[in-house]
């Protein structure tokens, strides 16, 4: 016999969500909400599935689900830095514990409203050889750092 589970529009919206949330980890999510991880990425392709589904959510009702989430986890990362706010399980958590919970909370909030989960900052440094530096004026780095030699030899 056929498996001709039935999902609500709602349900797909948040798997999509969660999906999202899990940076498009389909396998990851279908262990969570115990979905087929074939019909994930059915759902998330827009194809459509090989028994009777509804139509895939459109694109409105998954941001709004994934807004929904983005907002419980945000209220979860908060909840976990102020444990005297949930009661004694979270309290007897170590501090690297809770702030763990938080930051994977913060983490899924920025994928889920499309935010930055990382930061590349590039420095780009020209060296100058101490030369330039005498010519460039009186008041320059190599001066500078000439008296401070002289008052540290002087002592």
């Amino acid at each position: 016999m056929a498996n001709t589970t039935q999902y609500d529009p709602k349900k797909v919206a948040h798997a999509m969500a969660v999906l999202r949330a899990n940076g498009g980890n389909a396998l990851k999510t279908a262990k969570q909400l115990r979905i087929p991880r074939t019909t994930l990425r059915q759902w998330a392709s827009g194809m459509p599935a090989p028994r009777p589904v509804p139509a895939i959510p459109n694109a409105e009702l998954v941001d709004d689900v994934s807004a929904e989430l983005a907002t419980k986890f945000e209220n979860a990362a908060l909840d976990a830095l102020e444990p005297e706010a949930l009661g004694v399980a979270l309290e007897k958590a170590s501090f690297k514990d809770r702030v763990l919970g938080a930051a994977i909370a913060i983490d899924k909030r920025q994928l889920l409203i499309g935010g930055a989960t990382s930061r590349t900052e590039t420095l780009s440094v020209h060296l100058v050889g101490a030369v330039a530096l005498n010519a460039a004026g009186s008041s320059t780095l190599a001066e500078l750092l000439g008296r401070r030699e002289r008052t540290d030899s002087e002592q």
